[in-house]
């Protein structure tokens, strides 16, 4: 009888440990890559170029150019965790802004298990030297992190969940001049169209 246990015991050890090796995407809400890359695909988002990556808890931001077929391309952001299993898409998303001028904006909202809060976009004029993001009746003014080389330039910033939903984020250039201008409000989650301001 002990030996018909023990037996039964050591199968499902065996049986468990070969689930778990197997990267089953039953102990995952999506599939797994071995790299950051290779989760990101394994969506279907067909990425193009990755931009940068910012290391945070549990993972990494990661801010890169995604196909969109025949249109080409838009600029895309989302939180990569590492797993046991491998590298898993949390959550993220990306958006196309070709009628905006300076600079494209897209506010992911706070999502449990994940660094968000954040807002991102593309800088599509190269005078632009520093983005700024200001919370309405607040004297709150943080400056976003701008990221990339050349003519493909992000730029971020990550926001406490307490923040908003009004904000204002301004392109200056290396002087300091004010160059554009946008509101967004995060409830809404909508982004007046960015108009320069006459200096």
């Amino acid at each position: 009888m002990m030996r018909k246990f023990g037996v039964i015991i050591g199968l499902i050890v065996i049986l468990g440990f070969f689930i778990i090796t197997l990267n089953s995407s039953i102990f995952t809400s999506n599939p797994t890559g071995n790299t950051v890359v290779d989760a990101i695909e394994k969506t279907g988002r067909n990425v193009t170029k990755v931009v940068y990556s910012e290391g945070v808890k549990g993972g990494v931001v990661v801010f890169f150019k995604k196909s969109t077929g025949n249109v080409g391309e838009s600029v895309a952001a989302g939180y990569v965790k590492k797993t046991l299993w491998g590298w898993e898409w949390s959550w993220g998303g990306e958006h196309t802004d070709g009628a905006s001028e300076g600079f494209s904006s897209q506010y992911f909202p706070y999502a449990k298990g994940t660094p968000f809060p954040l807002l991102f976009g593309e800088i599509k004029d190269p005078l632009i030297k520093y983005i700024k993001v200001s919370e309405k009746d607040s004297t709150n003014v943080r400056e976003a992190k701008i990221v990339g080389k050349g003519t493909e330039l992000l730029w971020f910033t990550f926001l406490n969940k307490t923040e908003g939903p009004d904000f204002t984020i301004t392109g200056l250039s290396g002087e300091g001049t004010i160059l554009y201008s946008q509101s967004i409000n995060t409830d809404r989650k909508s982004s007046a169209q960015t108009v320069p301001r006459n200096s």
